[in-house]
């Protein structure tokens, strides 16, 4: 399995402490909780649903709103927040049937399995906007306290908001995160 992910402008690399699935992307979830859908809503996956011995499971959203004018007011109004708390909410349900249909020997899951035994969790909010750079970290606290009311029913320990302008080395030890060439810029149309 490639150690890389791409979302939006940015590539993650994890290291080989990290287990990970591409939640959204996964047939786990398109064949899974997605398929439950009510009215106008449905069930929404986290970007990467990972496993890391000191995080335990983690769900990592990334939004890169760079370029995009209407982002600040998905902070300013908390959509944004709740949404990835939403989030959370469906990968877990969508994560505990994925579980209770597979096998204890699928090598896959089986590091899910075994972290949610542990019952550790942490939620990454990954927001890129040039708006947040080198102020994000006196926001940084505001916008985690806002996260922590959407995911306080699964964790209040571990909720990290970061971005690349921002060290995420202590809270997310064996990542490396880049941008790629051209991040930020908006195509002429």
């Amino acid at each position: 399995m490639s150690r890389a992910w791409r979302e939006g402008d940015l590539q993650f690399e994890f290291g080989p402490s990290w287990h990970y699935v591409l939640w959204d992307k996964d047939h786990a979830f398109k064949r899974g909780i997605r398929l439950l859908q009510h009215e106008n809503s449905g069930s929404k996956g986290i970007d990467c649903l990972a496993v890391h011995e000191q995080l335990g499971v983690c769900f990592l959203e990334v939004t890169d709103g760079r370029g995009d004018a209407q982002f600040v007011k998905t902070i300013e109004n908390k959509a944004l927040f709740a949404e990835v708390g939403f989030k959370v909410r469906d990968t877990l349900a969508g994560l505990v049937g994925t579980l209770s249909r597979t096998g204890r020997n699928e090598e896959k899951w089986e590091p899910f399995r075994n972290a949610l035994e542990k019952g550790l969790f942490s939620v990454v909010l990954w927001v890129e906007h040039e708006s947040f750079r080198h102020s994000l970290t006196g926001e940084l606290a505001e916008m985690t306290n806002e996260l922590r009311r959407y995911v306080k029913w699964l964790t209040h320990h571990r909720v990290i908001i970061t971005n690349t302008d921002v060290g995420w080395g202590d809270l997310l030890p064996d990542l490396n995160v880049v941008n790629l060439p051209g991040a930020g810029q908006i195509a002429n149309r």
